[in-house]
């Protein structure tokens, strides 16, 4: 498990730091195989919790939005917020099309399988397009402030939990979580977080040390919700790893999860503060 958390950190810190110096015009090579990778897990999993959403419909759709929020970011910032809308708008479209076609009946669960496959991975991933072409360059520290604090996160609630985890957090979904190792995990993601505004300084982040400190609470908090909301969907796909495709580490998704529900509330968070 420690092996996992480490080399998944290590990983996307390495993500990060391409995403930093990569230009705008190429983020998107980056960012849509991740999408593409987490989608392809996420179907398979909604397909085994009984969904039997439609996988190449919503995975043409997950690729169209993170495209073409791309293209709207450099070329129509003003319409950029409105794809993931459209792109969803559509699907569900596409969707009831599908249904009609093969004559089985209408499923609600085929279509909320669907859209939740969008959701889950192109959507949430849009947001870390957002935060790469941030005017300024500061998103993308932001970018890797997130990472760093999300990920060490881990680390701390997993030593933590090691040595003093006593009370379960959410036994009926992840069984070996504590409130001790949360806490632990907490309290790591705020020295992380205050340690990477002290070493990139406020100019580079955009933040002060009561933003840093305030994220520093925050994000661990939501990184630890992202990482329940995956063990729910693998419970209910009866698998233990979203997939197999890093060696040693499980699927796209299990390195993920605690990301994907992070990047909007740093988004949310920037277009308040930043903007003050």
């Amino acid at each position: 498990m420690l092996r996992r958390i480490i080399s998944g950190s290590v990983l996307l810190a390495m993500v990060a730091v391409t995403f930093t110096y990569l230009p705008d015009a190429w983020g998107w090579v980056v960012i849509l195989p991740l999408a593409m990778l987490g989608q392809a897990e996420s179907l398979h999993l909604l397909d085994g919790a009984g969904l039997r959403p439609f996988p190449r419909m919503s995975l043409a759709m997950g690729g169209l939005m993170v495209v073409a929020h791309w293209v709207a970011l450099l070329r129509a910032p003003t319409l950029a917020p409105h794809i993931p809308g459209l792109v969803l708008a559509l699907a569900l479209g596409a969707s009831g099309v599908l249904q009609i076609r093969e004559r089985s009946g209408f499923s609600v669960h085929r279509m909320a399988g669907t859209l939740l496959a969008v959701l889950y991975a192109p959507f949430l991933m849009t947001f870390f397009s957002t935060l790469v072409l941030w005017e300024g360059g500061q998103g993308r520290w932001l970018l890797l402030f997130m990472i760093l604090v999300v990920k060490c996160t881990d680390i701390g609630a997993y030593f933590t939990g090691r040595c003093c985890g006593r009370h379960l957090f959410a036994p009926s979904v992840s069984p070996k979580k504590t409130w001790e190792g949360c806490a632990g995990g907490v309290l790591t993601g705020l020295v992380v977080g205050l340690g990477v505004w002290w070493l990139a300084g406020e100019a580079r982040l955009g933040l002060r040390a009561a933003d840093a400190a305030a994220l520093g609470l925050v994000l661990p908090m939501v990184g630890i919700l992202g990482d329940l909301l995956e063990s729910q969907v693998k419970r209910a796909g009866q698998v233990k790893d979203s997939g197999a495709s890093i060696r040693g580490l499980g699927g796209w998704l299990d390195v993920l999860d605690s990301l994907l529900l992070a990047a909007p509330v740093v988004v949310a968070y920037a277009l308040v503060m930043l903007n003050r």
